[in-house]
């Protein structure tokens, strides 16, 4: 692997984990070009690396940093197994979901441990308009009507979480609903969380450094060396500030969300910087499909949309408007 001049925010993985992370990466152009294989989350969950999150959140975030370091693409179906134990973890039985407590019971534990891999479905209720996929209540369960675009994890996982609106006119048996509540409450809460950085940003731009320090030692490239040093600040301070607003659990004003909104905005941008900036030093060579900078630079660009809200992609644009007419 290349060297990570960037490094952690504050806590390092164990030394053990050094040989999976080096396997993954090495692996990351075949996935890319094959698929995720359910086979690396095995390892992962031996490995104690799927399921629940390392303690403290430092840890975690470390841990998803070096993961999308290593293959964007998995890491994103290792993303996919929070939400469901968190909703396992809180789910309680009531009239709307009479079922929530069995499939506790039965679930909970696997998914903890890694031993159900499990995937999960909810981006699409933060599209306006009419609700697609729509929950309509009918005796004993639920019917679904409309179509997803994809679930990531699909073809590999043992679970799937799907989240749906309902609508008012009158299958899904009871006894595969998990949890019924408020849109409006799941909303509130989302809307509180999906305006923060996430760490598999950081972790693009670790990557996307790491591979322009690479190349740039290779050549003897001055340029480039310092390059990648003046990112590498960059991103360990942007890193910093995002990541202590986070742990001060602040009362969540509408000043606090736009700040975390901007920070992630910055990030993002930085990420794109970072990967063009690789793609660059590469060279022509860099392009060809399966190349790790070339496939850096696609993930950043998915960074860009995914989890992206009304507010996420007008901070994006609003930053890149003001840096094209202020340079």
């Amino acid at each position: 692997m290349a060297l990570d001049i960037v490094g952690p925010d504050a806590l390092a993985l164990a030394e053990a984990h050094e040989p999976l992370l080096s396997a993954i990466a090495a692996a990351a152009a075949d996935t890319d070009r094959h698929g995720v294989q359910r086979r690396c989350f095995d390892a992962m969950a031996a490995a104690g690396l799927l399921g629940r999150p390392l303690e403290p959140p430092a840890l975690q975030r470390e841990l998803a940093e070096r993961l999308f370091m290593a293959d964007g693409s998995l890491t994103f179906c290792w993303l996919q197994q929070k939400v469901p134990l968190r909703r396992l973890l809180n789910a309680v039985s009531s009239p709307e979901a009479p079922a929530a407590s069995a499939l506790r019971d039965r679930w909970l534990e696997q998914v903890a441990s890694g031993q159900a891999l499990a995937g999960v479905a909810f981006a699409h209720l933060r599209r306006a308009g009419a609700a697609n996929p729509a929950a309509t209540r009918i005796p004993g369960g639920w019917r679904l009507d409309g179509r997803l675009d994809w679930i990531t994890s699909w073809d590999i996982a043992d679970l799937v979480l799907l989240c749906l609106r309902c609508v008012d006119s009158a299958e899904l048996a009871d006894s595969q609903v998990l949890l019924v509540e408020d849109f409006s409450v799941w909303s509130a809460a989302d809307a509180a969380t999906v305006c923060r950085v996430s760490p598999v940003v950081f972790g693009c731009i670790r990557g996307a450094i790491a591979d322009l320090h690479q190349v740039a030692s290779s050549h003897h490239d001055t340029q480039a060396l310092a390059l990648a040093d003046a990112l590498s600040r960059h991103c360990q301070q942007l890193r910093h500030q995002a990541y202590r607003l986070i742990d001060a659990n602040a009362e969540n004003s509408p000043e606090l969300r736009q700040r975390h909104q901007d920070l992630r905005a910055l990030a993002l941008e930085l990420a794109m910087r970072s990967a063009q900036a690789a793609v660059i030093a590469h060279a022509g060579g860099a392009m060809y499909c399966g190349y790790a900078a070339e496939r850096r630079l696609r993930e950043a660009s998915f960074l860009l949309v995914q989890a992206q809200t009304a507010d996420s992609r007008r901070a994006s644009l609003d930053l890149l408007l003001h840096s094209s007419f202020h340079q």
